[in-house]
C-alpha cells in the first residue's frame, strides 16, 4: 500500500471530519425601494434599478464559487405596497437567484425576503399591518393565503411558513459534505409581534398572530441549532429603534422588546440582521447565558447614490478560526462600474464565536458501506499487487 494515490484516497476516505468545518458566505441586501420605485420615472433612473439587479446577477454568477449558501433581503423590496409594477419588479431581481448555480453546483440560490413595513397595502380594508394589507407580500413572496405553492417551495432547505405566511425558516449548512454543520434562518415579519411564552397579556394586546410564539417553536424544535434571525425593524437608532415599534397595535415589539422575548434566553440565536434604518451600523449584546449576539442593520439605498450603489454585505462564517467576518461589497453598477468593498469600521469588522463550544461539536457520521468496501477493494489491490511482484 506505498502507491501515493492509494494512501490519499484512503486519507480522504477515513478522515471525513476535515470535510465538517468550511468557511461558508451569507449574502445580506438591504432596502431596495428607491431602485424599484424610481424605475421610469426619472432620466437616468433606470440605472437606480440596477443598483437592486446588480446584486443579484452578481450573487448568482459568483455563489458556487464563493460558498455563498444564502441570501437575506432585509424588506422594504418595494416603496408603495398598492404598486403593482414594483412588485414585479421586485420579484423578477429576486428570481434571479431561482436560475443560479448553487454553492453545491445545482440550481437555484435559496433566499427570503423579510416582511417590511413599506410592503403594507394601505388601499386594503382593516388596520393590522399583517392581516390583509400584507396579501401582495403574500402573492410574491409567499403563498397568496395558501392558493398558491409557497414561493420558497423547491428551494433548498425551504422549512416552512407560519399561517399568517409572513414569517418563514430554512436550514443551512456550511457545505454538503458529510457531518457539516446546520444553521437556522429565521425570517420574522416586522415588528415580530407577541409575547413571551408564559407571560398572560391582556385580551387587548394579543396580536392576531403571535409570532414571537410561532418563532420560539420554530427554535425548540431546532434545539442547539446555530441561528440567524433577520426582520426588517430592528438594529440602529432611526425611525422606531431601539425602544419603539414601527407601527401602534396589539402586541407589537421595539428592538429591546424582541430581544428580551426571543433572543435574550434562547442562546442559539447569535446573529440578527435588519435594514429599515437608513445606517450602515452594527453592535454586539449579550443575552441572559453571557453569550454575545451580533446585530446587524444594513440600509444603504437612500443614504448611497443611485439607488445604494449595489453595495450588500457578504458575511463570511469561518469554523474553523471561529469568526465571523463582515465585509460591505459592490460589483459595480452603470454610473460607477468599479467593483470595490468598503472598509470603514461600520462596514468591515469581524466577530468571534467558538461554534463548537457554544453549539456542539459536530458529530461526524461513521464511515459508510461504500466506503469502507472501498477501502477493502485497495487493499485487496494492494495484496494482488504483492502477489505478483513476488
Amino acid at each position: 500500500m506505498s502507491n501515493p494515490l492509494k494512501i490519499a484516497i484512503l486519507s480522504l476516505l477515513m478522515a471525513p471530519s476535515a470535510f465538517a468545518a468550511e468557511t461558508f458566505t451569507l449574502a445580506v441586501i438591504g432596502d431596495q425601494q428607491v431602485p424599484v420605485s424610481t424605475a421610469g420615472s426619472l432620466p437616468d433612473s433606470t440605472d437606480y434599478y440596477t443598483s437592486f439587479t446588480a446584486q443579484t446577477d452578481w450573487l448568482a454568477a459568483n455563489a458556487q464559487a464563493d460558498n455563498i449558501r444564502f441570501v437575506t433581503q432585509m424588506g422594504d423590496i418595494v416603496e408603495n405596497g398598492d404598486n403593482l409594477d414594483q412588485w414585479n419588479r421586485a420579484a423578477a431581481a429576486m428570481a434571479t437567484l431561482d436560475t443560479g448555480v448553487n454553492a453545491d453546483g445545482g440550481t437555484g440560490i435559496p433566499w427570503n425576503v423579510a416582511y417590511g413595513n413599506h410592503e403594507v397595502d394601505t388601499t386594503e380594508l382593516g388596520t393590522d399591518p399583517a392581516g390583509a394589507r400584507a396579501n401582495r407580500y403574500r402573492e410574491f413572496f409567499g403563498d397568496a393565503n395558501n392558493t398558491q405553492p409557497h414561493r420558497y417551495n423547491g428551494q433548498v432547505g425551504f422549512g416552512g411558513v407560519s399561517s399568517n405566511g409572513l414569517n418563514t425558516y430554512h436550514t443551512v449548512t456550511s457545505s454538503d459534505a458529510p457531518g457539516a454543520r446546520e444553521y437556522l434562518m429565521l425570517n420574522l415579519e416586522y415588528d415580530v409581534p407577541g409575547h413571551a411564552p408564559g407571560s398572560s397579556p391582556a385580551a387587548g394586546d394579543i396580536p392576531a398572530f403571535d409570532a414571537i410564539a410561532w418563532a420560539q417553536g420554530v427554535l425548540d424544535a431546532n434545539p442547539d441549532t446555530p441561528t440567524i434571525i433577520s426582520t426588517h425593524v430592528f438594529e440602529g437608532t432611526n425611525h422606531g429603534p431601539p425602544n419603539n415599534p414601527w407601527d401602534a397595535g396589539p402586541g407589537r415589539n421595539s428592538q429591546l422588546q424582541i430581544f428580551d422575548k426571543l433572543v435574550n434566553d434562547n442562546s442559539q440565536v447569535f446573529m440578527v440582521l435588519s435594514g429599515h434604518t437608513s445606517q450602515d451600523t452594527h453592535q454586539v449584546k449579550q443575552n441572559a447565558a453571557g453569550s454575545s449576539v451580533l446585530q446587524i442593520s444594513t440600509d444603504y439605498n437612500k443614504v448611497l447614490p443611485n439607488g445604494g450603489d449595489g453595495f450588500m454585505r457578504l458575511i463570511e462564517l469561518d469554523e474553523d478560526a471561529d469568526e465571523i467576518r463582515v465585509r460591505t461589497f459592490t460589483p459595480g453598477v452603470p454610473q460607477n462600474p468599479t467593483a470595490r468593498f468598503l472598509t470603514d469600521s461600520d462596514s468591515q469588522f469581524s466577530f468571534a464565536v467558538d461554534f463548537d463550544d457554544r453549539f456542539g461539536v459536530v458529530q461526524v457520521p461513521e464511515p459508510t458501506t461504500l466506503t469502507l468496501t472501498v477501502v477493502s477493494l485497495l487493499c485487496v489491490m494492494g495484496t494482488r499487487r504483492r502477489r505478483r511482484r513476488a
